[in-house]
């Protein structure tokens, strides 16, 4: 007897369906290599930089508030501290925090990512164990003279400018000075040999001007000897203009 067998074109195009067939199997998600591992665990974030942000406007607001009250005390009033409440201020200080902060991130993860290049030529076999162990290092040897650094610079400002805006928007006369009066860079070198200034040009001075520039504007209110800018009486207490409120410490 004879089998009855499908038509040979048949036959072809039922094994060409079966060979496209395929069986799709769950794939295990990669895990990150080393490096990527690295960066993902040492980089600043986004919630890092406003963390940052809050933390200097913080101590900017103090600084102010502190270099405020100690200029107040060198012309005779009786100023135990001050508060900065003003909200034009306030705003201000926020966007200078804001822009530092951004800044450090910025600087701090192409640090992070010339380290890791370095471990890498250095150790090509490295796992993340022994990332995560040199970057902690690094991190921790950074951060001893970074902050120190950002410090230095960030609280400076805010001491620069809050002198300048008591003495301006109190309309007292003084004599503007940058001290000290010694300098290697040619900036802060122009900066002091412009001698004894008014208290506007004092205030227009972008100080500090570099990292770990120590040079800031001295106003003295007794060197005025000009009869164009005799000091006249100094505002009373209750007018005097401070950013903020006086308070006791």
């Amino acid at each position: 007897m004879q089998t009855w067998r499908l038509p040979r074109h048949v036959r072809l195009a039922e094994q060409a369906r079966k060979r496209r067939v395929v069986v799709l199997k769950p794939r295990r998600p990669a895990e990150p290599g080393p490096r990527a591992m690295a960066r993902l665990l040492f980089s600043m974030r986004a919630e890092d930089e406003a963390a940052m942000r809050r933390m200097l406007l913080a101590q900017a607001r103090r600084e102010y508030g502190a270099a405020i009250a100690a200029e107040a005390r060198r012309l005779g009033y009786s100023i135990p501290s001050v508060r900065v409440t003003d909200p034009q201020l306030l705003t201000e200080l926020n966007e200078r925090a804001k822009f530092a902060a951004h800044s450090i991130r910025t600087t701090y993860n192409k640090d992070l990512g010339r380290e890791i290049a370095r471990i890498r030529r250095e150790a090509p076999r490295a796992n993340r164990h022994v990332y995560a162990s040199r970057l902690s290092r690094w991190d921790r040897r950074r951060a001893e003279w970074k902050n120190h650094q950002i410090g230095v610079t960030e609280m400076g400002q805010a001491v620069n400018r809050a002198r300048g805006d008591f003495y301006e928007r109190n309309g007292i006369a003084a004599v503007a000075r940058v001290v000290p009066r010694i300098a290697v860079c040619m900036t802060c070198a122009g900066y002091v040999g412009m001698g004894d200034m008014s208290v506007a040009e004092g205030r227009a001075l972008e100080l500090p001007v570099h990292v770990n520039c120590l040079h800031e504007v001295e106003y003295d209110y007794s060197a005025v000897t000009s009869p164009l800018e005799l000091p006249g009486t100094l505002p009373e207490l209750d007018v005097l203009w401070t950013g903020g409120e006086i308070v006791e410490v």
